[in-house]
């Protein structure tokens, strides 16, 4: 008879079965907040009727938005090339 622990909703698996996991999970919540933040930047750019200083500001909101996606796809595309590096799979 040995001691059962009950379930306090832990995943089970590897360790790598589990960052796999969380990283798959952030990378969906930073899709969501690009969207959200294109939205808003497009929001901004349609109700400033003209007004030079709120087009502007939209127009820099949107252009940081752009690189926020482009700096998070880099370190997705880096961290798969180190991935597959170290399972010795090569650049190719």
């Amino acid at each position: 008879m040995g001691i059962t622990l009950p379930n306090v909703g832990l995943p089970s698996g590897s360790l790598a079965t589990i960052i796999q996991g969380l990283a798959s999970w952030l990378l969906v919540i930073f899709g969501f907040i690009a969207i959200i933040s294109f939205l808003i930047s497009g929001i901004m750019y349609l109700t400033a009727a003209g007004d030079d200083e709120r087009q502007k500001k939209a127009k820099k909101q949107m252009q940081w938005s752009i690189l926020g996606v482009i700096v998070g796809l880099m370190g997705l595309i880096i961290i798969l090339a180190v991935d597959r590096l170290l399972r010795g799979g090569g650049l190719g």
